[in-house]
């Protein structure tokens, strides 16, 4: 499973959210997300993916981004 869709799983399983209502390339905050449920999620991506994620990303509000920065994080960590 790719990270993008185990973002959207964590979206669908802590918030209720379904994963088919949300553009993966739009900004959450135009969506159904706000910037609290934003951080909140972040959290929960934190402890999925066992990262930290980095606070010079923290402009990064589509999930596409978010999958992008944590594929990322994974790749260095696998180097």
């Amino acid at each position: 499973m790719s990270s993008l869709e185990q973002i959207q799983q964590l979206l669908e399983e802590k918030f209720g959210i379904d994963p088919q209502t949300i553009d993966v390339h739009a900004s959450v905050r135009e969506q159904s997300i706000d910037s609290l449920t934003l951080l909140e999620l972040i959290f929960a991506i934190e402890e999925h993916f066992d990262i930290t994620f980095p606070e010079e990303r923290s402009d990064v509000d589509t999930l596409a981004g978010l999958a992008e920065v944590i594929d990322g994080i994974r790749s260095t960590r696998a180097a």
